[in-house]
Order: structure tokens, then C-alpha cells, then sequence
């Protein structure tokens, strides 16, 4: 990558890059990655380290019994792994929140019960 004039533009840019194909995105173990993109434009080729890529995997914890206890929620990462990919966690930080508030507006007279629908 080092001597990849495109790839080194990306790098001085304020912008985020995100490469997918009617085939798949841009995540996987290396090896699998070279092989399968290797008809794709050079640029995100060449962004690839040369030893790996950062393996998140997302069954490494025992997933909890449940989301909440008494009046305490669990969102987000605090209660299951998500992957680190195109701002995922905020959006259903977002999605859950709202969700919370419509559960807890409809059964303002218990939230326990307000929060047992939700999760």
C-alpha cells in the first residue's frame, strides 16, 4: 500500500470508503478476500495489509438471558456484540430507543411490563 498513489489519497481524505459488488462486501479473512475480489479495481486491493485483517467474532460471549432487570436496559454492545460496520451499533441504539419510548408511552401505568414487550 505504500506505494499505492490511490490508496495513500484515501488515507489524507476525510471520507469514508465502503467497496461492495453484486457478489459480497469487503469483509472476510484475507485469503478468502484476495481470492474472491481479485476482479475488482485495484484500489481496495491494495488498502489490504499484507499479513491480515481484523477478525471480529461475534460469538466469542454467552449471550445474556435477558435485556433487562427491574427498570434497568441493557442497549447496544452493553448486552450482545455487533460488528464494527457502517455505524450498525448507533443505528439500533436508535431503533431500540425508539422503540423503548413507543412501549413505555403505550403502558405508562407499568414499566415493567412496558419493558418485557420490548425485549
Amino acid at each position: 500500500m505504500a506505494h499505492d498513489e490511490g490508496a495513500l489519497r484515501l488515507l489524507d481524505e476525510n471520507v469514508g470508503m465502503r467497496w461492495m459488488a453484486p457478489s459480497g462486501d469487503y469483509m472476510a479473512y484475507l485469503p478468502v478476500m484476495l481470492e474472491r475480489y481479485k476482479e475488482w479495481c485495484p484500489t481496495p486491493q491494495n488498502l489490504l495489509p499484507d499479513e491480515s485483517v481484523m477478525e471480529c467474532a461475534l460469538d466469542s460471549h454467552n449471550f445474556l438471558p435477558a435485556w433487562h432487570e427491574n427498570k434497568v436496559v441493557l442497549r447496544g454492545n452493553s448486552w450482545h456484540r455487533v460488528i464494527p460496520y457502517v455505524a450498525q451499533d448507533a443505528v439500533q441504539a436508535i431503533e431500540g430507543a425508539g422503540v423503548l419510548q413507543v412501549a413505555l408511552a403505550k403502558l405508562a401505568t407499568d414499566s415493567t411490563i412496558a419493558i418485557e414487550v420490548w425485549e
